[in-house]
């Protein structure tokens, strides 16, 4: 079932990225694709400095009393500025981190 709905995901994202209508059949059946992919209003971005390209540390642990392992993750902190540009006559906001 997982194999299934993977081979349509991927099906369903290849026929996204083509810009043209189009219409695939298998098994009997018939899907037809919208001739625009989708695009979404929220921009999705990995947690890293756009400066420097730090990224998260994912290889931390807590030792607790007992002395188990757990993993954790270590996040940046990340903070939104500000800086005026001239070349491009406005502020170009970044996420950098302090640390």
């Amino acid at each position: 079932m997982k194999f299934l709905l993977l081979c349509l995901s991927l099906l369903s994202l290849v026929s996204a990225l083509s810009l043209s209508s189009s219409t695939t059949s298998f098994t009997g059946s018939t899907i037809t694709f919208p001739t625009t992919p989708a695009t979404s209003s929220i921009d999705m971005r990995a947690r890293n400095c756009d400066l420097l390209g730090k990224t998260p540390n994912r290889q931390a642990r807590v030792v607790t009393f007992s002395h188990t392992r757990n993993k954790k993750v270590q996040h940046l902190n990340l903070q939104r500025v500000k800086y005026p540009s001239v070349a491009l006559k406005r502020d170009v906001r970044m996420r950098l981190s302090v640390s």
